[in-house]
């Protein structure tokens, strides 16, 4: 069974994110970060100020890969 249509589109912009970024998993860093450019304002109010700074700290440590990024086992978890 699929995901529900809100998760999956959360999941299609994770990974939107991982391929921009060169990184060969997509990991819940990613996530945030789907939420953080569709909505940035709500992003900033919910985690605080700073909060996109840190993400972007965060990604930028993150390993990159080749090819298509894969999806964590952790992040399929979490989003059944």
């Amino acid at each position: 069974m699929g995901l529900p249509a809100d998760l999956a589109l959360l999941l299609d912009y994770a990974r939107a994110e991982a391929k921009r970024l060169g990184h060969g998993q997509v990991v819940l860093a990613h996530v945030a970060a789907g939420l953080s450019r569709r909505n940035p304002v709500e992003f900033g109010a919910t985690f605080g100020s700073d909060a996109g700074a840190r993400l972007e700290a965060l990604l930028k440590g993150l390993p990159a890969g080749k090819g298509a990024p894969e999806d964590a086992p952790e992040l399929a978890e979490l989003l059944q």
